[in-house]
């Protein structure tokens, strides 16, 4: 069945020119065998979702190669396939299990975030199961942005964080919040297995070896519904940029209120509690640079909002 579904949603793409974007193999039928300095591995073919696996290619002088973190599983949710991410150490260097929207460099070793992407999703669904280590959590992360001539602006963010087992299968889905109407030019979807996950330098991560998420059905979800941002609270923030504090306003009678500064990385940096209707958060240990600002209450995201760190 799913392969049926992923085959007529690709036709529909193909034959509408307005059709809507699907994640391109989010069912994960399709792999391929890339043949390297050391020999072939598994892999995501590409050029949409792609996995840690290159560094397979690692050569031999550095101990290579490196680990495989991503691989097929015949076990999936639907289908034929599913891939199972797997946190693995390499040199000392912890590897989360990955697979997203990146591309990957050896020399030096880092991902590069974002494919091309224009439509505007609403959701974010998959279907998952986690086998954590010691405590790790995984997650799952989509981030829709467009390149204004100097940076990028964000135009929608949403993510879920497993910080438990789930010993079988289970869908599970999250909205998109836009900030803007704009449309976007990126997409960057990532699916990790240790949330502790730097893909700026990969050696900067955190998390257990061995902690392993399976993913399968990722997809989009373009369903017209009501629109809930229309019920949310207003929430400002200023100044930007912002050398020392940056002040988070509320409007009143929001209870169990947070807020978290995530970084380029996808690393979050600070994180709080907002009492009453304005919170003053303390920035100046932040080195410079551009930072998400994620503001949540018991009913889910609010807003995320771009600042501009002094």
């Amino acid at each position: 069945m799913k392969r049926i579904i992923f085959t007529l949603t690709l036709l529909t793409a193909a034959t509408f020119g307005f059709a809507q974007t699907p994640v391109t193999n989010g069912s994960f039928e399709t792999w391929a065998n890339p043949t390297g300095p050391n020999g072939s591995y598994e892999d995501l073919p590409g050029p949409f979702l792609k996995t840690l696996n290159s560094l397979y290619d690692l050569p031999a002088v550095i101990g290579g190669p490196g680990p495989i973190t991503t691989t097929k599983v015949s076990d999936p949710c639907d289908g034929t396939f599913g891939a199972l991410m797997t946190s693995k150490s390499f040199q000392g260097i912890f590897i989360p299990g990955a697979m997203g929207t990146f591309d990957v460099s050896l020399a030096p070793p880092g991902a590069k975030l974002g494919k091309p992407y224009t439509d505007k999703p609403l959701k974010v669904k998959y279907c998952a199961k986690y086998a954590p280590v010691a405590g790790d959590s995984a997650e799952v992360f989509c981030l829709l942005t467009k390149w204004n001539g100097t940076s990028r602006d964000t135009i929608a963010y949403g993510n879920i964080k497993h910080l438990s087992a789930v010993a079988s299968y289970t869908n599970f889905e999250f909205p998109l919040t836009y900030n803007s109407q704009v449309t976007p030019d990126t997409c960057t979807l990532l699916c990790v297995a240790s949330a502790g996950y730097d893909f700026g330098t990969l050696t900067n991560s955190a998390g257990q070896v061995n902690s392993a998420l399976t993913v399968d059905n990722l997809r989009f979800d373009f369903t017209t519904a009501i629109d809930e941002n229309a019920a949310k609270p207003e929430v400002k923030m200023f100044p930007s940029p912002v050398a020392d504090v940056l002040n988070i306003t509320l409007e009143k009678g929001q209870l169990s209120t947070t807020y978290r500064i995530i970084d380029l990385a996808g690393r979050t940096v600070l994180n709080g509690s907002i009492n009453g209707t304005t919170s003053a958060v303390n920035v100046s240990t932040l080195a410079q640079g551009t930072y998400w600002v994620q503001v949540a209450n018991a009913k889910g995201i609010i807003t995320t909002k771009q600042i501009h760190k002094q």
